[in-house]
């Protein structure tokens, strides 16, 4: 067993973005290596315009050290921290020893990427300090022509109550597990 991970690519008119890199609990086994890099290069895929690490845990970003040290890649999107972690660390000197640009994000910014719009809704400057890597993870909206996804990162019960009056509507939410039970999705989802 490997663990778990967390990786999404999107692939719009010949850019690519990818959110999470997956990763393992296990140091033995390189989900870059192992699964991202030959997934990417089975689709002829040889290069990566962004990825946007939502948070610092090895399960969403582990995958991205292999891949910044074998791919081009061109942007990381991240957000400031509460806490500077070892993996943090070597992912964004990486970055720079590579000259990947690096794009920091926090609530409120909009990027623009071609026909995408991503729109930021957490985190912002005042950090949660319950579990920070988590409840501080960028949790995004994507917006392509009418079509909406919102991406929450591993965010928790606190900061989910942070960000519950913001425009959340979405066609698709990706959420982690642990919110299946006792949760109402609805006011997520826009009326038809």
């Amino acid at each position: 067993m490997f663990g778990q991970g967390d990786s999404t690519l999107l692939n719009i008119k010949g850019t690519t973005l990818m959110i999470d890199t997956g990763g393992s609990l296990d140091d033995s086994y390189d989900v870059g290596k192992n699964i991202l890099h030959r997934y990417l290069l089975n689709k002829g895929i040889n290069k990566i315009d962004y990825i946007m690490l939502t948070h610092f845990d090895l399960d969403h970003c582990g995958g991205a050290v292999f891949l910044l040290k074998n791919m081009e890649v061109k942007n990381l999107i991240i957000s400031k921290q509460p806490e500077k972690t070892e993996v943090y660390e070597e992912i964004t000197t990486i970055a720079k020893e590579r000259n990947t640009n690096i794009i920091y994000v926090e609530k409120y910014d909009i990027l623009k990427i071609k026909d995408l719009q991503i729109e930021i809704i957490n985190p912002n400057s005042n950090f949660i300090t319950d579990n920070p890597l988590n409840n501080n993870a960028i949790v995004c909206k994507i917006t392509y022509e009418k079509f909406k996804m919102l991406f929450t990162g591993d965010i928790e019960k606190i900061a989910e109550q942070k960000i519950l009056n913001e425009n959340l509507k979405a066609d698709i939410l990706k959420v982690r597990t642990s919110w299946i039970k006792n949760f109402d999705y609805t006011r997520f989802f826009r009326k038809s």
